[in-house]
């Protein structure tokens, strides 16, 4: 249930020895419930091993979300498998980007509806 925050300001002045109050438009404030969970395909690995991690974003307020950036910051002993990477079932290139010796996972959502879930899904590589 949503429990929104609102705010109004006013004026207040004496004029002719009458008060006189005048009001703001009342603004609306949001509550913004966005959670993430992430799985994995299997707890043991060995070199070679192929898991398959997934993301579950979930909008749980009635706003639309512009601009939310994902992103994954392997171990360094994971290599991502190209072309394994799906926004809800649709394959993407995400963009990677190597911070120190690790590859960072990262794709923007756009937009995030309200209510809905994205699932993102992608397979490394034990090396």
């Amino acid at each position: 249930m949503e429990h929104p925050i609102l705010n109004q300001a006013k004026l207040s002045l004496e004029l002719c020895e009458k008060e006189i109050t005048i009001k703001s438009n009342e603004t609306k404030a949001k509550e913004l419930n966005l959670k993430i969970t992430k799985t994995q395909s299997c707890d043991i690995f060995v070199t070679g091993s192929v898991i398959t991690y997934c993301s579950i974003i979930k909008n749980e307020s009635d706003i639309l979300l512009h601009h939310v950036k994902w992103s994954d910051l392997l171990d360094e002993r994971l290599e991502y498998v190209v072309g394994t990477f799906k926004v809800n079932g649709v394959t993407h290139n995400p963009t990677i980007t190597t911070i120190g010796n690790r590859k960072e996972l990262s794709w923007i959502l756009n937009p995030i509806h309200p209510n809905s879930t994205i699932t993102i899904c992608f397979d490394v590589k034990v090396k």
